[in-house]
């Protein structure tokens, strides 16, 4: 990620080398003023010989242009790390959602989605800022420290050697201490997690909970989840105070100690007056950093418990192979089973006998609640893999199949359409169908939505989250309609009747007849169908899927 802007990169390295330079440069002019002119030894110093008040006047317009020329040079850095972050932050975000879309809908039920929100939102930028915002203040203060104390060698070696050694003392100290505040910072952002996610959830379902009165439930559920979160919270800032407090004592130690000695040796004539003021300037500097100790130290921590929340995410191996390279812009529709198995981890199995869905046959599928139908769906559509068996599209398995090019074969009509806010064409034409308006008023039509949708503003109308301001059978009938304008070879539907009005489903159905032998349509639904209007039915009961009836295709030009 960072390679691709390697041209911002580097100029925020020069920009950063300049920044750390500049402040060892700017107190020369201040030794100059004290040693070569108010006590007059200017031996060895390359001073032109001008009146004093010349020489401190030139002496402070070099002061200025050194202050001026590292605050430039550290804004120029800063503005390019801001660029750079908020690119890094779009790229990984974008990577991290490639991945997520990888994983199984088994291997991502383990999260919440509001958990899930939350890694893919703040810490992946918490993890973007630690690279090209922290990462670089780091950077700043290191270098600053080391040509701060090359200058303190130059000046006095006992003075530079007492300060390596008391800055070494600080580091270690930095990293016992900081211990306790990354443990705790973790414990913090997983308590986070469990908010965030419960918040989601709690507001996807607030009508719910309204109307059972279950308000004081949820309250005190939220309430606990929070209480816990404070808790992680007091501890962390507890934490962060005592490795504060810590850095503080040790910098006024440090600050003792080297003017305890700058002073001894001023007093021995090892030192002059100049060089000692400068040396407690180049001290300040050195120590700068341990002001800033607790916020680097919460924002390092933070981001590398962060980061690994979200390695842990992505190293996840429930994912789907997708070596498969075969692909083809339509297929014929010819769904074959050869005894696929699929089993849950809780323990649940589902087993299906040789089976063969002709292609353009317009396939039923009964059977109760639980009995594998939705997970028949999910495993045509490749959302798992069987553990045994194979399941075929057009006589190709489908792990040969390049996996973009075989869900591309699928038109889909969810059990509860996942309809996401924007515009109503924004949503049917997700997933690449390339219907033009033309042909989605078409779908609509066929739904009886055409004239519902003219009447709210036509295909810009907003949809709101969840399908808010769209009844539950406009928004089955639109999950219909979308499957409609995909025109692809295979339809699937998933309980398109469950939550609709006898007239939708009657609507539907007309919709779907006019649709019989021009593609296949496997359709799960409770609710029966006029009879001989499959040409495939099929019964799932007790985790096995047969045959109950099978009559010849029709098929439509």
């Amino acid at each position: 990620m960072l390679a691709v802007q390697r041209g911002r990169v580097s100029l925020a390295i020069v920009m950063t080398l300049a920044a750390s330079g500049l402040p060892v440069l700017a107190p020369i002019p201040v030794k100059l003023v004290i040693d070569g002119i108010l006590e007059g030894h200017r031996h060895g110093w390359p001073m032109p010989h001008l009146p004093k008040m010349e020489l401190i006047a030139l002496l402070a317009l070099a002061s200025a242009v050194l202050a001026t020329l590292s605050a430039v040079s550290s804004a120029i850095q800063k503005q390019i790390s801001a660029r750079i972050s908020e690119r890094m932050t779009m790229d990984l975000r974008l990577i991290c959602l490639d991945r997520l879309m990888l994983l199984t809908p088994l291997c991502r039920a383990a999260d919440r989605s509001g958990e899930l929100g939350l890694r893919l939102v703040d810490d992946v930028q918490q993890v973007a800022r630690l690279f090209t915002r922290t990462g670089p203040v780091i950077l700043n203060y290191g270098l600053i420290f080391l040509f701060t104390l090359i200058a303190m060698l130059l000046i006095n070696p006992w003075l530079g050697l007492i300060a390596t050694l008391t800055i070494v003392m600080l580091g270690l100290m930095v990293r016992f201490a900081a211990r306790p505040l990354n443990a705790t910072s973790g414990a913090k952002r997983r308590q986070e997690g469990k908010v965030a996610g419960a918040a989601q959830e709690i507001l996807r379902s607030l009508s719910f909970i309204q109307a059972s009165g279950a308000e004081r439930d949820v309250r005190i559920q939220f309430a606990n989840l929070n209480r816990a979160s404070l808790a992680a919270g007091v501890a962390e800032s507890w934490a962060a105070v005592r490795l504060e407090r810590t850095m503080q004592i040790a910098r006024g130690l440090v600050a003792a100690l080297i003017l305890g000695g700058g002073g001894l040796l001023a007093v021995q004539g090892h030192l002059s007056a100049g060089s000692l003021t400068i040396t407690v300037i180049y001290l300040n500097q050195m120590l700068r950093p341990l002001e800033k100790i607790n916020d680097l130290a919460s924002a390092v921590t933070g981001a590398t418990s962060r980061a690994a929340r979200l390695t842990e995410l992505l190293d996840r191996h429930e994912r789907l192979d997708r070596s498969g390279t075969f692909k083809t812009e339509r297929a014929r529709g010819l769904i074959t089973l050869a005894s696929p198995e699929f089993a849950y981890e809780a323990g649940r199995a589902f087993h299906f006998d040789d089976i063969t869905l002709p292609a353009r046959a317009f396939i039923s599928i009964e059977g109760p609640s639980g009995a594998g139908k939705s997970t028949l769906l999910a495993l045509l559509t490749r959302l798992f893999d069987p553990v045994r068996g194979v399941i075929r599209l057009d006589e190709h398995d489908y792990q040969d199949w390049d996996l973009a090019s075989l869900r591309a074969q699928f038109a889909i009509s969810p059990q509860a359409p996942p309809l996401m806010s924007g515009t109503v064409r924004s949503w049917l034409t997700m997933g690449g169908v390339t219907a033009d308006d033309t042909g989605l008023w078409k779908a609509l039509k066929a739904v009886s939505l055409a004239e519902t949708l003219l009447a709210r503003g036509g295909l810009d109308a907003a949809l709101g989250e969840a399908g808010a301001g769209f009844s539950g059978g406009e928004q089955a009938r639109l999950a219909l309609a979308r499957a409609l304008a995909a025109d692809r070879p295979i339809l699937l539907l998933d309980e398109p009747f469950a939550n609709v009005d006898p007239a939708s489903a009657g609507v539907m159905l007309e919709a779907l007849a006019r649709e019989k032998g021009r593609r296949t349509i496997v359709i799960v639904t409770h609710q029966p169908l006029p009879e001989h209007f499959a040409d495939v039915r099929l019964r799932m009961e007790a985790g096995r899927l047969s045959q109950l009836e099978a009559r010849a295709v029709k098929v439509s030009a």
